[in-house]
């Protein structure tokens, strides 16, 4: 059985915040910090792919020894980062991942596989060429469909050539979040070519599928060093205790 790593992130407005934050995460047990860019409203105001390469060269070198993640989350996806149909929007969302890729600090960048085909591929290539890994992640905040649909929705991401799959969804019931961990499970016994995979059920109902994925599949997990990115965030630490009952 593989060791699920942790992910922690950054939520911090402001410049002090940011650091402040990537200082507790430097102290964790985390093996990956994430940059929630898009939370970062006082950094970047209306110029979104503005010069932050040394936000992230200053991350990076507080939190030596972990990867860094890079992820702005849209208002599609629970995130605040504005995205429409507008080419404005599309123009922001590519040159700000492509200024963090840019950087030479990211290890691994989030690319919602929702967004406009053109550039998902053209994201997709660009960290490819620059060895950097990818995320296509989806995330819906309002239910949890049926077996077969969600199965369909790690398909579609795999699909996308990333080098690993995310998907969180909102439980309503209990039932919601085991049919979810028995989705990862049938996708993890179809998918020959062994995409890694974050797969959350958010919320307090869905705490389970934070720290059973060395049970059902999941690579990767997300907690809180600070201030939680997502409902049904854990403190990181306890996450990690409670990882290494189910991996002991």
């Amino acid at each position: 059985m593989n060791k699920v790593k942790i992910c922690v992130p950054i939520t911090g407005k402001t410049l002090k915040d940011i650091r402040r934050q990537a200082e507790i995460c430097a102290t964790t047990k985390a093996d990956i910090v994430e940059w929630r860019y898009d939370l970062a409203s006082e950094l970047y105001a209306d110029d979104f792919a503005n010069d932050f390469k040394p936000v992230l060269k200053m991350i990076q070198a507080i939190i030596a020894g972990k990867k860094l993640l890079f992820t702005i989350r849209t208002d599609a996806e629970g995130g605040i980062f504005p995205y429409t149909a507008s080419q404005t929007d599309r123009e922001s969302y590519l040159q700000t991942i492509l200024t963090a890729m840019d950087s030479g600090c990211v290890d691994f960048v989030d690319i919602e596989a929702g967004r406009d085909a053109d550039i998902v591929h053209r994201l997709l290539l660009d960290a490819a060429n620059a060895n950097i890994a990818t995320i296509a992640s989806y995330h819906n905040f309002h239910f949890t469909p049926e077996t077969a649909e969600l199965l369909q929705k790690f398909r579609e991401l795999a699909g996308t050539g990333a080098d690993i799959v995310k998907t969180a969804y909102m439980p309503k019931d209990p039932r919601d979040v085991a049919r979810l961990l028995y989705a990862v499970t049938e996708f993890r016994l179809e998918d020959h070519a062994r995409h890694e995979i974050i797969a959350m059920s958010m919320g307090s109902l869905g705490k389970i599928s934070r720290i059973s994925g060395n049970v059902f599949g999941s690579d990767y997990t997300f907690a809180a060093a600070d201030e939680a990115s997502a409902p049904g965030q854990m403190p990181v630490e306890l996450v990690r205790n409670l990882l290494d009952v189910f991996e002991g």
